[in-house]
């Protein structure tokens, strides 16, 4: 995600009315839902490349909660005002300055048949 990410915290029970503002807004397409009954949030939110605790939930349940991420350069106020407008818990833009580069690989791996494709070469 790029460095200015917006994020919104919200109950899961709004999460329909808060996407529709964003769709309104025309953010959708830059729009990611992270469901805390799917899984830690801080699992998620660091596959979406952002540190784990970007988006404190202040204690709320996490399945009670979800985060919408919206990749928002030079746009990141107005997308925290829809956000908060819509009904959002909390909207954090996040520092990913420390959030690590991922090396990316000059070629791309090759399977090994004889290693019954268990194991990368490459």
């Amino acid at each position: 995600m790029p460095a200015e990410t917006v994020i919104g915290a919200i109950a899961r029970d709004r999460l329909s009315d808060v996407l529709v503002a964003v769709h309104r807004a025309r953010l959708g397409p830059q729009t990611r839902v992270l469901d805390g009954a799917r899984g830690a949030l801080a699992a998620q939110l660091r596959r979406a490349g952002l540190p784990p605790d970007a988006a404190p939930l202040g204690g709320v349940p996490e399945e009670t909660m979800a985060l919408i991420l919206i990749s928002a350069p030079g746009r990141s106020v107005g997308a925290a005002d829809v956000l908060r407008a819509a009904g959002a818990r909390a909207v954090i833009v996040p520092d990913t300055s420390a959030v690590p580069a991922v090396p990316v690989a000059a070629t791309p791996p090759t399977w090994s048949a004889a290693d019954d494709g268990q194991t990368v070469a490459g």
